[in-house]
């Protein structure tokens, strides 16, 4: 389990030094996109929610500390304790524009929901029924080609 969250702290790291991190959330549950613009606005994240083009999902632009006027551990910080919380989401991608080592060279980090990350944290904020809980386990028994995935509207 330690090099598993070891992965997720080294994302975090490189977070520090983001410029900018673009969140696409294709078809997120509405309780869990309620959970992370919360989460966002505890932190004290300067970002903006837009309605990505199908009408189904989100892109959370959060501003990273080396956008600022001068860069700060603390935003950066805060930055990277909001990865955990993303890590909870069934479907995401992450793209943060990186300023990096001493030449401040710009890069790119581009994770999705398939990177592997596990987060240490326990969910907060979203609701599942008994009945719901039930179904997914006994779906998740079947051996079937199909998949089950909540709606969102």
């Amino acid at each position: 389990m330690p090099e598993i969250l070891y992965n997720l702290a080294l994302v975090q790291a490189i977070l520090l030094r983001a410029r900018q991190v673009v969140v696409e959330l294709p078809d997120p549950r509405p309780a869990r996109a309620r959970q992370l613009f919360r989460i966002a606005k505890f932190h004290r994240l300067m970002h903006r929610a837009e309605r990505l083009d199908d009408r189904a999902g989100w892109r959370l632009v959060l501003d990273g500390p080396a956008s600022l006027f001068k860069a700060t551990q603390r935003y950066g910080l805060q930055l990277a304790l909001f990865l955990p919380a993303l890590c909870h989401c069934e479907r995401w991608s992450l793209e943060a524009d990186v300023v990096w080592g001493p030449a401040k060279v710009e890069v790119t980090l581009a994770l999705d929901h398939k990177a592997g990350l596990v987060t240490h944290t326990r969910e907060r904020g979203t609701w599942e029924s008994e009945e719901e809980r039930h179904f997914r386990k006994t779906f998740a028994k079947l051996k079937t080609p199909w998949s089950l995935r909540r709606s969102t509207r």
